[in-house]
C-alpha cells in the first residue's frame, strides 16, 4: 500500500491506498487506525482503488480536538476524500467508524454511491438514549466534561488505558502464534497503532454517544448495506439490528457475521470475507 497526507482545515489526514478501479473508501473502528485493515486492502487492491483514511486523532493524523462531534470529523474526512479526487466511493466503516461513514454519507461533501455499516449489535443500535446504556453496560464510563475533569476519573481512566495495553500484549492468543521476528514486528506495530489513539479515544466515544445516528439513518436513500456481528452474548443482551434497521433504511440489505464472545473485534482475521461481502454488495 502507498502511504501519505492530505492537508484539511484541521490539519493534516493521513491514508493508505492501493489498486485500481472504483474507488472503496474504509474508515477504521474506534481508536485504530488504517492500519486494521492491512490484509482486507490487499485484498480488495486486486479490483477496487482501495483507501484507508485515519480521523483526527488516530495514527499519524492531525490531533481530534476535544469539543469535535461526529459531523466535525466526518467533514474533515470529506475535506480529505476531495483532496484526493475522490467520489462516487463505496463507504465502509466498523463500529465507531459506521457512524462516520454515515455521517459523511449524508453530508454532500463527497458524493457516496454504497454505505456498508458494520459492527457488532451493540454498535448499530439505532435508538440513541439505548445505544449509550449499552455502551456503558459494556464498560465505558460516563464521559461528560465534568467526569472527566475529576482527578479520581482522570486517574481511572490512565489505570483502564494501561490495563487494554497490558492485556494487548500479553494476550494468549498473541503469545501463541508469535513465532518469528517478522509477527514480533507486526504485533509491535498494532500496539503502536493502540498508543497513537488512545489519547484521542475517550473523546472520539463521547462525539458517537451524543450522534443522532438514528436521524441521520433516516435520510440515507443510497444502497446500503448492513453487516452486524452477532455473538452469543450480543444475541442475547441485545438481539439483531438488521430488521429494524431495514425499516429504516428501505434501500438497505442485512448481512450476518458470527463471531464468539471475546473482547474484540476488530475483524482482521477475516480480511477475505468482509472483502467478499464488500466486493459482492459493490456489483
Amino acid at each position: 500500500m502507498d502511504r501519505g497526507y492530505v492537508r484539511t482545515s484541521i490539519g493534516e489526514i493521513h491514508y493508505r491506498s492501493g489498486g485500481q478501479g472504483r474507488p472503496i473508501v474504509l474508515l477504521p473502528p474506534t481508536g485504530r487506525s488504517s492500519l486494521v485493515y492491512t490484509d482486507l486492502m490487499e485484498h480488495l487492491s486486486t479490483g477496487y482503488h482501495v483507501v484507508g483514511l485515519d480521523p483526527p486523532g488516530i495514527g499519524p493524523s492531525a490531533a481530534l480536538p476535544s469539543a469535535a462531534s461526529v459531523k466535525d470529523i466526518s467533514r474533515w474526512l470529506g475535506e480529505a476524500l476531495v483532496a484526493l479526487h475522490l467520489s462516487d466511493i463505496t463507504l465502509y466503516g466498523l463500529h465507531g467508524g459506521n457512524k462516520l461513514a454515515t455521517a459523511l454519507a449524508i453530508s454532500g461533501i463527497v458524493q457516496v454511491k454504497q454505505l456498508v455499516i458494520a459492527g457488532l449489535s451493540h454498535s448499530i443500535v439505532p435508538d440513541p438514549l439505548l445505544r449509550r446504556r449499552l455502551f456503558m453496560a459494556h464498560g465505558y464510563e460516563e464521559l461528560s466534561d465534568a467526569t472527566r475533569k475529576d482527578k479520581a476519573n482522570i486517574l481511572k481512566e490512565w489505570i483502564r488505558k494501561y490495563a487494554e495495553l497490558s492485556s494487548l500484549w500479553l494476550d494468549k492468543a498473541v503469545l501463541e502464534t508469535i513465532t518469528s521476528s517478522e509477527a514480533e514486528g507486526k504485533r509491535l506495530a498494532t500496539l503502536i497503532d493502540h498508543l497513537q489513539g488512545q489519547a484521542s479515544k475517550a473523546d472520539f466515544i463521547s462525539a458517537t454517544l451524543t450522534y443522532a445516528f438514528e436521524d441521520d439513518l433516516k435520510l440515507l436513500t443510497i444502497p446500503t448495506l448492513f453487516l452486524e456481528i452477532i455473538t452469543p452474548g450480543e444475541e442475547e443482551h441485545v438481539g439483531p439490528q438488521g430488521p429494524k434497521l431495514q425499516q429504516i433504511v428501505k434501500t438497505s440489505s442485512w448481512q450476518v457475521l458470527h463471531e464468539p464472545d471475546i473482547s474484540r473485534h476488530t475483524l482482521e482475521h477475516r480480511a477475505i470475507d468482509i472483502g467478499n461481502a464488500i466486493s459482492t454488495f459493490v456489483e
